[in-house]
């Protein structure tokens, strides 16, 4: 999906302001759901661009490869590192199951997100919302996808 910069600003915007909104929720209130919403709510936004951006077109190119070939060649790619291997696992979970290139995005980004989250709380109790907010604040601009991250 393509944005105008007008748009873009305004969908940053909206991103930014509802992951600070349900992290700080979570945060006063101690709910899980609030915590959840706050990690979904980047995921789902990356994974609706999953077409945007350089390592956008080298997963779908690598969702492609890895998906066809058997699972004994996955495995070697795996432990010659000559691709991430969080990425080949997931795409043969998911390739599994007969998920495509947008389940694997929002995947490896909710992955992503939700390792921040979790790194927010661990620094910092207290302010684990303002961490994770900021995070996301400076991560998602320049990774639209949110992959490699």
């Amino acid at each position: 999906m393509t944005l105008s910069n007008i748009s873009s600003i305004f969908f940053y915007f909206s991103v930014f302001a509802l992951t600070f909104l349900f992290a700080f929720l979570h945060q006063k209130h101690q709910k899980k759901a609030f915590a959840v919403v706050s990690v979904l709510i980047p995921a789902i936004a990356i994974a609706m661009r999953f077409g945007v951006g350089t390592d956008s077109m080298a997963y779908s190119e690598m969702f492609d490869v890895v998906s066809e070939e058997p699972l004994e060649q996955a495995i070697s790619r795996i432990t010659a590192f000559s691709m991430e291997p969080t990425a080949i696992f997931l795409i043969r979970i998911l390739d599994r199951f007969a998920f495509g290139h947008f389940a694997f995005y929002f995947a490896y980004s909710l992955l992503t997100f939700a390792c921040l989250f979790f790194f927010a709380k661990k620094l910092d109790k207290n302010n684990a919302w303002i961490i994770f907010g900021a995070l996301v604040l400076i991560m998602l601009p320049y990774c639209i996808n949110g992959m490699r991250q």
